[in-house]
């Protein structure tokens, strides 16, 4: 999604959720491989 401020100037936002359905493991942890992503750009034209 986006939306331009000026025709120079924009902002955006984007979201992304990663569906990997595997896991890392080491002999302390567990970690989960999905993640989710937020973004916030600034666009500048020139």
């Amino acid at each position: 999604m986006s939306y331009d401020l000026t025709p120079r100037l924009g902002i955006a936002t984007n979201l992304r959720y990663d569906l990997v359905g595997e896991t890392a493991s080491t002999d302390f942890a567990i970690l989960n491989l999905d993640g989710l992503v937020l973004q916030l750009l600034l666009n500048c034209r020139f």
